[in-house]
């Protein structure tokens, strides 16, 4: 059907029938208005429309490929958009406070232009198995479910061609599956849950950004060469698989981290390597704890507390800063690796809980021309620095100790106090002390 003299076609009724639809207004110039019901009883083969405006108001349904070709489509009702395993091209703005179904199968569905940037979309849910290529902006007041329904075999999986904004403006959940390629991506949803598949596996993500106060629900790994921001104003992070977060010497910023809710304590491990850049988390596995966590690289840590059923590593070559009195636990006998320590002005950095695990550390300093730092040893098991302690600490205690060796030279202000040793207390490098 082309329409050129007052480039309007309307269609009032259902359309059915298993043939291709083409409708072009006024050469692609005029509006298109699709009834609300296309497709339904029987399916189009296919379905193109052209036109500066194209409405919607219903379901529409093709065997085979839907193209949308204009400036803008707009939602007068709810729409459902279905094929049978075949693609969609969306090619113009969609707006309108409706919401947006989509079922291709295994299908592509491409936005070339933005989702609710004008009048955001009621919500957006795409299901089947195929590829979503995504836009600058889909921006709606409910949910975005670019995944499908993951109990019914849906995994849809996304591809970045721009820098991508997906934003509820009304705290609705957003969910994605796997998603590549060398752009950012932007994710608000205010106090909304922000579900998310394997993202940045190739091309990497260029950087991952997460906004608002909602809970993250991380279900792989996650690849950037630029930085990632879980924590937004104050996001919570849950993992729901093993995981390792990497990025190209950039810093990777979070809130508190632990396992999934409904999972066992345990379950999930983390590892975290951005190269030289900072590790910044709140508490680690302080409501259900993770199996085990690792930092890589040789970048700055600054965290929490630390709660794992197994060993942890921060970085043998990683710098952590404490600004409050912190305990490593060793409760087990899966090695504790702890790199670097910066001590602030007052700080105990207690090392186990009189546990069975080994522990090594690299270094420990305070802060030069401050109050002294304390360092307590409260092991079971073995302890190993291997290179210093000095630098303004104060006390250096040695209690419930099944041995520690000090490679370097160890050097405090006040003392070092020894209390219920049984190991060997090795000091292979020089120690200064007033009182022992």
């Amino acid at each position: 059907l082309t329409q050129n003299q007052g480039g309007v076609i309307t269609f009032n009724g259902s359309v059915d029938g298993a043939y291709t639809l083409t409708a072009i207004a006024a050469t692609g110039s005029g509006t298109v208005n699709l009834g609300a019901s296309v497709g339904v009883s029987a399916a189009l083969s296919s379905l193109i429309t052209k036109g500066t405006t194209i409405t919607t108001a219903g379901s529409v349904k093709t065997s085979s490929t839907q193209r949308y070709v204009g400036a803008a489509l707009n939602l007068s009702d709810n729409t459902t958009v279905t094929t049978a395993n075949s693609d969609v091209t969306f090619g113009q703005v969609i707006n309108g406070a409706k919401t947006l179904n989509i079922n291709t199968g295994s299908g592509a569905v491409t936005f070339n232009y933005n989702v609710g940037s004008s009048t955001a979309l009621a919500s957006v849910v795409i299901t089947g198995s195929g590829l979503n290529t995504l836009p600058a902006i889909i921006r709606t007041s409910g949910g975005i479910n670019l995944l499908g329904t993951a109990e019914l075999g849906n995994t849809r999986s996304n591809t970045l061609a721009v820098n991508t904004a997906l934003t509820s403006t009304a705290s609705g959940d957003i969910t994605i599956g796997n998603t590549n390629g060398a752009r950012t991506l932007t994710i608000s949803n205010d106090t909304g849950v922000i579900d998310l598949g394997i993202l940045g596996a190739g091309p990497n993500l260029t950087s991952l950004t997460l906004l608002g106060t909602g809970i993250n629900k991380i279900r792989g790994n996650i690849t950037t060469t630029g930085a990632i921001d879980l924590l937004g104003t104050s996001r919570s992070t849950q993992l729901f698989a093993n995981s390792t977060i990497t990025t190209t010497d950039s810093n990777v910023l979070g809130g508190t981290v632990n396992g999934g809710t409904g999972t066992p304590a345990g379950t999930y491990d983390l590892v975290i390597n951005p190269g030289s850049g900072e590790i910044t988390l709140g508490n680690i596995g302080a409501t259900i704890a993770l199996k085990s966590i690792t930092f890589q690289g040789t970048g700055v840590n600054n965290t929490g507390t630390i709660t794992t059923t197994g060993g942890y590593d921060l970085g043998a070559l990683r710098e952590t800063t404490l600004n409050a009195n912190t305990t490593y636990v060793n409760p087990n006998t899966d090695p504790v690796v702890l790199g670097r320590f910066t001590l602030s002005d007052g700080v105990t950095l207690t090392l186990g809980n009189a546990g069975t695990a080994p522990i090594s550390v690299k270094l420990i300093r305070g802060v030069a021309g401050g109050t002294s730092s304390y360092v307590v040893i409260n092991s079971l098991s073995t302890v190993l620095i291997s290179e210093t302690i000095g630098t303004d600490i104060g006390t250096l205690t040695i209690t419930n100790s099944g041995g520690a060796t000090f490679t370097g030279a160890v050097t405090t202000g006040t003392s070092v106090v020894l209390t219920n040793t049984t190991g060997t207390i090795a000091f292979n490098g020089a120690l200064t002390t007033p009182t022992l």
